[in-house]
């Protein structure tokens, strides 16, 4: 196998000895990231992601990173083996089954409304809050490139799978990294692109703010600009913020609780950093708030009405 030779497919992916059928290329950009099958031990076996780089620094630092991670954490990635040879690290990492938001977003577009009703964009939501307290904390990573496209939604229906860690960095290296590292337009913080001396988990913070916001709205925050109204020469953009209930339509969620939300999540998005949330752990814990509000209301209206009508009624988007 020869690394990244785009040219000629690679049909085989070896590590440790042991063969791993291509099924898919994922990615090709700086490194190569496919999707890999193996027979055993399972009787229709196992998938996987395989991440080819050369070995250097930044690939050990990601190995260490990802092996970190713990095991309960259902909403990230685990290393199931690696192997450095011939100049070159491949890691092979857990794969989850599921669509992207970006692709599920698809689906939904002609309809010009949110896909996902606020009960469910709320929950998945602060599941992945949890996620990236862990991945912060234990793994020390903050991965930098939070977009739908490298969040998966699993068959539960509580939670995100975060992907693609290609951008992200070690905690302790915030202070040298290069402005413009790890970067999208939208969905990336504004601190991101500027000369800061150090940015912290709380750019992750940002992104997965604007995710939500799309998820609850059917767009970006800051008139369809997101992180990019922080940038040099967007100061307008700053007060283009509209919260969330006022951009969401119609909707039979009590005005308390739409409160909430407006609140945390124009949190999460104040474009200067330290203004936002101290961590992910905070944030989550203010989803959970929110979600333990809807919960305590769908009980409460459950006493006159069955769950189900209750979720359909209330939960649904209006057409």
């Amino acid at each position: 196998m020869c690394f990244m030779t785009h040219s000629t497919p690679i049909e085989t992916i070896v590590v440790r000895g042991r063969r791993y059928h291509v099924r898919e290329q994922l990615s090709v950009a700086r490194r190569g990231r496919w999707k890999v099958h193996h027979s055993s031990p399972r009787p229709r076996g196992t998938t996987y992601t395989a991440i080819i780089l050369p070995a250097s620094i930044e690939a050990e630092q990601l190995r260490r990173s990802i092996s970190r991670i713990p095991p309960t954490q259902h909403s990230l990635p685990k290393l199931v083996e690696w192997e450095t040879a011939t100049g070159q690290t491949t890691l092979l990492i857990s794969w989850c089954a599921g669509l992207s938001v970006a692709d599920y977003y698809k689906r939904f577009r002609s309809d010009d409304r949110p896909p996902l009703s606020v009960w469910e964009a709320i929950r998945r939501t602060k599941s992945m809050a949890y996620a990236l307290s862990d991945l912060h904390t234990y793994a020390g990573v903050i991965h930098a490139d939070i977009k739908p496209a490298n969040l998966i939604i699993p068959s539960d229906p509580g939670s995100l799978f975060l992907i693609d860690f290609g951008s992200g960095w070690p905690i302790e290296r915030t202070a040298v990294r290069s402005p413009g590292d790890g970067w999208n337009p939208i969905y990336s913080s504004p601190e991101l692109f500027q000369e800061l001396d150090a940015v912290d988990a709380r750019a992750d913070q940002f992104s997965l703010g604007v995710v939500l916001f799309e998820m609850l709205t059917g767009k970006p925050p800051y008139a369809g600009y997101g992180g990019k109204a922080g940038h040099e020469g967007f100061a307008s953009l700053a007060k283009a913020f509209v919260p969330p209930s006022k951009l969401a339509g119609a909707t039979q969620i009590p005005k308390s609780i739409l409160r909430e939300i407006d609140e945390v999540v124009g949190t999460a998005l104040r474009l200067n950093p330290s203004e936002r949330f101290g961590n992910s752990c905070e944030f989550a814990q203010a989803l959970g708030g929110i979600w333990q509000s809807l919960q305590a209301k769908a009980d409460h209206l459950s006493k006159h009405r069955t769950l189900s009508q209750t979720l359909w009624n209330w939960f649904s988007h209006p057409k």
